[in-house]
């Protein structure tokens, strides 16, 4: 993680840098007619940065769907079971209800301390 966060600060420093320096010197740019040069250049020094956050993008929209693939999950195993239970007589609705609210309050909280746990 720490690694990723390297390279995508190295890769923006080098693409700011350049198009910084560009900005700089618009003048000698476009007396010469490199506009269309500088803009090719910035494209190549934006491809790394560009990589890393398209990685780093599939990867949380990854967790993020195994995490509501869990939270529904869940759902369907509790009512699932809880109707089972009602059907015998076994529990009320609701402490069915408090069941399902409870450990799906339980899995946002552990949720939120994973997001917050250090690297």
């Amino acid at each position: 993680m720490k690694k990723n966060m390297v390279q995508g600060d190295k890769a923006y420093k080098s693409s700011i840098n350049f198009i910084s320096d560009a900005c700089l010197n618009i003048k000698t740019v476009l007396s010469l007619g490199h506009e269309e040069e500088m803009l090719k250049l910035y494209d190549e020094t934006l491809e790394v940065p560009l990589k890393l956050a398209r990685s780093k993008s599939i990867q949380g929209g990854m967790a993020s769907g195994v995490f509501f693939l869990m939270i529904f999950v869940l759902y369907g195993l509790i009512l699932f079971f809880g109707s089972r239970l009602l059907k015998d007589n076994k529990i009320t609705v609701e402490r069915l209800a408090m069941c399902m609210f409870s450990l799906i309050f339980s899995m946002f909280g552990f949720a939120a301390l994973a997001f917050t746990w250090p690297n």
